[in-house]
């Protein structure tokens, strides 16, 4: 019998290396945590309400964390719902999963919060989507609803490219189109726990390239945490409702300032933010709806400086 609290880390093993820190960081602090694949729950529903089994053993979590996308998103979800109905404590949630990965409802819950985002044109009709580009200024960038890594994207030069790409979209999802922004080749993830950003770095593309991300061959350096850049992410993060998020930042060489690109809801975290997660779940499985209200980071890596300013290369 043990009086560890108990977190279950809904999800697989793609981000096992983050893994391999952050386990030993939740044991160090006191709690014992287990990931569970969705295709390892089993649950039952009784006259009492829901058991919950992993490995022919019943579990009775004191928090879950939900880290599931692509093909085990909707399975998740389901099991998400399913724990916070019946009173356990689920980070993040399904529907902030189910919106955050979804880059049209992720652009939406920027904009209703006002938070400096980009045009966004999405649907089915590629009438629609020629006549609205005859409008813009190219480049443009097409991008799927639904994906992660810099898969999927294309930067549109001109009509008459569109024209040749617009008739395969409809067919198979709504399309995505937002403006290319002039940014100094670079973009910046801001990693946030509780709503609060923790750390930062910059994504560079290659040389020659325009995709920032780290799996498309990008590079990255510690970013310092201007008190703007950690306004902004504070309040992208929040507008998703994702207490554990990474926001990704864009600034704009055309109007001097930074813009949103997207909330990730499930972002590869690097290690230095790996012991205050640790300390942030440990936390909330101890007393969830205090840390929800009151939790800080230990510690904000890259503190700023009265001389810091964006739009400046601090590699």
């Amino acid at each position: 019998m043990t009086n560890r609290p108990l977190i279950i880390l809904l999800g697989n093993d793609y981000d096992e290396t983050d893994h391999a820190v952050l386990f030993p960081e939740v044991r160090r602090r006191g709690a014992d945590i287990e990931r569970v694949h969705p295709d390892e729950l089993v649950t039952e529903l009784t006259e009492d309400g829901a058991r919950f089994f992993f490995k022919g053993e019943e579990i009775s979590p004191d928090l879950v964390v939900g880290w599931v996308y692509e093909d085990i998103l909707y399975r998740g979800m389901y099991q998400l719902e399913a724990f916070e109905r019946m009173g356990v404590p689920v980070l993040n949630t399904a529907r902030t999963l189910f919106c955050g990965q979804n880059k049209y409802l992720n652009s939406v819950m920027l904009h209703a919060a006002g938070v400096p985002h980009l045009r966004v044109l999405s649907g089915r009709d590629g009438e629609t989507l020629l006549t609205w580009a005859r409008s813009q200024s190219f480049p443009l960038v097409l991008k799927p609803i639904v994906g992660f890594g810099g898969n999927g994207l294309q930067k549109i030069e001109s009509m008459e490219q569109l024209a040749k790409v617009a008739p395969s979209l409809a067919p198979d999802e709504h399309y995505y189109i937002v403006p290319f922004v002039d940014n100094p080749g670079r973009d910046i993830r801001v990693y946030c726990l509780n709503y609060e950003p923790v750390y930062a770095h910059y994504r560079y593309a290659p040389e020659g390239q325009w995709i920032t991300n780290f799996s498309a061959g990008g590079s990255m350096a510690p970013c310092n945490l201007t008190p703007e850049l950690m306004e902004i992410a504070a309040r992208a993060s929040r507008s998703v409702g994702a207490r554990m998020s990474g926001v990704d930042v864009v600034e704009d060489q055309a109007t001097g300032t930074l813009r949103i690109f997207e909330v990730n809801t499930c972002p590869s975290n690097e290690p230095p933010v790996l012991p205050d997660f640790a300390q942030f779940l440990v936390e909330a499985a101890t007393d969830y709806t205090r840390t929800l209200d009151s939790w800080k980071p230990e510690h904000v890596l890259y503190e700023p400086k009265p001389t810091d300013k964006l739009f400046h290369d601090y590699a």
